[in-house]
């Protein structure tokens, strides 16, 4: 009977992803109990992991609109590639509604993978110039900037980012969509050749 239902299962979601769970799994039971686990931990992290987008996005947001003293800062922050799907964004908007969107819209529109980005490497001037980083205007209870401080943001960033599904389009770095933000990746899902950083969390001191 349970392997009638892997097989079952099989067809559904596909053999090799219920073979990422084999590894862990004695017996078929094994492999649908973990998947379905699997599915109740995504579901258990949806509501943080919104908190996490809206929270992130505004304080970007927020902070970004301060230093240039313009809600729309895209044009004087971002490099070419991301200002460009930010262009399209607008363009797509337009054409669905019939007139221009509101900053408010342009924002709730950007899938939650673009913000990530905007903390990579060939920003690190916008964010971490001292005394006064911006970094610490998104983050208030980050450590104070150093080498230190900075390889661990960054090395958590590249990970994160490594985690996110590419974008249809923009699979170098652009996240940016005329939908919502995508369905993060599952637990059985994630990058399986980058480990986790050590110590993986934003250390308080």
């Amino acid at each position: 009977m349970d392997t009638v239902l892997v097989r079952s299962l099989e067809q559904t979601v596909s053999a090799p992803r219920l073979h990422r769970y084999r590894n862990a799994a004695v017996s078929d039971l094994d492999v649908v109990t973990l998947y379905c686990w699997n599915i109740q931990l995504a579901e258990a992290l949806m509501p943080s992991l919104a908190m996490l987008e809206v929270t992130l996005t505004n304080a970007v947001h927020n902070t970004l609109t301060a230093h240039t003293g313009t809600d729309f800062w895209f044009k004087s922050v971002l490099q070419r590639q991301m200002y460009d799907n930010i262009v399209d964004l607008i363009a797509r908007l337009v054409g669905r509604q019939g007139y221009p969107p509101s900053i408010g819209k342009v924002i709730s529109e950007i899938t939650f993978g673009f913000w990530p980005r905007v903390f990579a490497k060939n920003y690190q001037a916008l964010w971490w110039t001292t005394p006064n980083p911006l970094l610490t205007k998104v983050i208030p209870n980050y450590p104070k900037p150093g080498r230190d401080s900075r390889g661990r943001f960054e090395e958590r960033l590249e990970y994160f980012v490594s985690l996110l599904p590419a974008q249809p389009g923009h699979a170098s770095g652009g996240g940016v969509s005329g939908g919502r933000c995508p369905q993060p990746p599952r637990a059985a899902d994630r990058h399986p050749s980058r480990p986790a950083p050590r110590n993986h969390r934003l250390d308080r001191r």
